[in-house]
């Protein structure tokens, strides 16, 4: 017996000793995973001060170096005619380009040692070369970009899958070489484990800027630049015809054409990036540069307030062609077909509001819708800075809309006989964060639900509190987003985030926790005064980017209105995307 119960403690004593090594070796691969991950968001990061070693400052003597050269006798990497944005937006030209790229692909073998290379083939992005090779195994690729300029950070990405048809042949384009200077690309091919099958360095010296864009404008930091996103800054409206791409460092990494500076701007999705070129003109286009669709609104004439809806359309803010308003319908564009359907008339919906203040007013652009979302699946929040509003708008898919709320003044959705739709205000106080001194915080947040109140007593164009951003949050307390059959369940509580831009006064982040199966809107989070009081405003995956047009400046900020990153640039708008899925992984 007592041999028995020996052997049961040597055998527990054994276990706990195992699981004491297993839970240690668990932690020991957890430290690891995060330090890998930390060095990858830092390599990524477009800062200087967070990245380990510069490449092009440290090229061992023994790397041999191959230069591209793109013009006369000697050039080894293939140029294409193009002819301006025009022509460049067209399925017909990408389509040309594209044949020929496969039949030039069809001649021979072409490897990652002697791979095909073409500079922005399609025309679609200045500072981009696109690579082309086959492979024995599957693998990935990681780049970087580099300049020997230690105020310039490298550019580090690894490529999004992107094999052929099924086999190990690969098409990349590698965005973010610096115009106007000798950039060194170095390219690593990566096993599906994450080792690195092989690299090559090649050395490019790229022209200055064909649209006139500055290659690095000034940059300014503060605090903590660990919590800045990683992602590019899109300019538009720069009066360059072009949209002008910008790192945390202020250093331009992509340069695409448009045919008029109209600051609409792009949206993303994995499968294409959407691009308005001019004010009634839409284009899809590949990882790759290639423009797969274009889609032309006729009569009407997009607004930058846009968004993808996840199924292939663009759902846009429009004024229509022979109307006596402007900015006051709502579009949705099928990239797949071309075709162009109206949605919502926001005159029709909110036509007693307009008929009490706004009809025969000289005001065409009566709301000033400035940002729309697509949510839920079928609904748009927008939000009209012109009559100081946010909207909800449901069943916007369906040929029966219907405004499901508006947030804006009391005094005048009352007197314009809609009433009802009006969102009651809560009691809620605000969240508390480390930033913020817990009395000064909850003065505050009073302060601001009486500077609303005083806002409401105001009558139409004259309302101070303008929204000039809307960020909204799904977030439904936990509950299932869908049901036993797999059918989608409506969010009913989520958040929406928006700027006040009070002319002059001091602007306000604001954060609304939105309840819609009680009608009440609460005062969630209220920043400190924000550096911007008119212009646009995105949100990235932690913080908000703001720019004004006055001040010719960007902001990355977070939730208490404290800027860790400027960028002096000008242009009518910007957003900040970090093109993962797209193409990046």
């Amino acid at each position: 017996m007592k041999k028995i119960i020996r052997t049961a403690v040597i055998v527990s004593v054994l276990m706990i000793a195992g699981f004491v090594a297993f839970l240690y070796k668990m932690s020991e691969n957890s430290e690891k995973l995060k330090e890998e991950h930390t060095k990858s968001i830092n390599e990524e990061s477009g800062i200087v001060s967070l990245q380990e070693k510069q490449f092009a400052l440290d090229i061992p003597g023994t790397v041999q170096i191959e230069d591209l050269v793109v013009a006369g006798a000697e050039a080894n990497v293939l140029l294409f005619d193009n002819n301006g944005a025009i022509d460049i937006y067209t399925v017909e030209h990408s389509a040309q380009v594209k044949e020929q790229l496969v039949r030039m692909q069809s001649r021979k073998e072409y490897t990652f040692k002697e791979p095909l290379l073409a500079y922005n083939p399609y025309g679609t992005n200045a500072c981009g070369l696109y690579i082309y090779f086959s492979t024995d195994t599957k693998c990935s690729l990681k780049y970087t970009v580099s300049v020997a300029d230690e105020t310039i950070p490298d550019f580090t990405r690894t490529m999004t899958e992107s094999a052929l048809n099924g086999k190990n042949a690969y098409e990349y384009f590698l965005t973010g070489l610096v115009p106007g200077r000798e950039n060194y690309v170095r390219l690593e091919l990566m096993a599906e484990d994450g080792r690195e099958i092989e690299n090559k360095v090649y050395r490019i010296n790229m022209p200055a800027s064909i649209y006139g864009n500055i290659s690095q404008v000034p940059c300014t930091y503060g605090g903590d630049v660990k919590v800045i996103s990683n992602g590019l800054f899109y300019v538009y409206g720069n009066g360059t015809k072009s949209i002008a791409v910008y790192d945390n460092a202020g250093v331009l990494r992509q340069e695409i054409p448009v045919i008029k500076d109209s600051g609409i701007g792009v949206r993303f999705s994995n499968a294409g990036m959407y691009v308005a070129p001019d004010y009634r003109t839409i284009v899809k286009i590949s990882p790759a540069g290639e423009v797969l669709s274009v889609a032309k609104t006729g009569e009407y004439k997009l607004k930058p307030a846009w968004d993808y809806d996840g199924m292939g359309q663009l759902v846009a803010v429009a004024s229509k062609t022979g109307r006596n308003t402007a900015g006051d319908v709502i579009i949705a564009v099928d990239m797949n077909s071309g075709n162009v359907s109206q949605l919502v008339d926001i005159k029709k919906l909110l036509k007693r509001y307009y008929n009490k203040f706004c009809k025969g007013k000289e005001k065409k652009d009566w709301a000033g819708v400035d940002s729309l979302k697509f949510f839920d699946k079928q609904d748009v929040i927008i939000s009209a800075s012109g009559i100081s509003t946010i909207v909800k708008i449901d069943n916007v898919m369906t040929k029966n809309p219907y405004v499901r709320y508006v947030i804006g003044s009391s005094e005048s959705w009352t007197k314009a006989g809609m009433g009802e739709k009006l969102l009651a205000k809560g009691e809620e106080k605000e969240e508390e964060t480390e930033a913020s001194d817990d009395t000064a915080e909850t003065t505050e947040a009073s302060q601001i639900n009486n500077i609303l109140e005083e806002n409401s007593n105001k009558g139409p164009f004259e309302d101070i509190n303008k929204q000039i951003g809307l960020m909204p949050y799904i977030n439904n307390d936990g509950m299932p987003t869908v049901d036993e059959e797999g059918n989608h369940i409506p969010v009913s509580v989520y958040y929406l985030g928006t700027v006040s831009g009070n002319d002059g006064i001091e602007s306000k982040y604001m954060r609304y926790k939105i309840d819609e199966e009680t009608g009440v809107y609460t005062l969630n989070k209220s920043a400190n005064t924000v550096p911007v009081n008119s212009g646009t405003v995105s949100e990235t995956a932690v913080n908000y980017v703001m720019y004004d047009p006055q001040q010719t400046m960007i902001y990355e900020c977070d939730v208490n209105g404290y800027s860790y990153l400027q960028l002096a640039v000008s242009g009518l708008g910007v957003e900040k995307y970090s093109l993962k899925e797209y193409l990046f992984k």
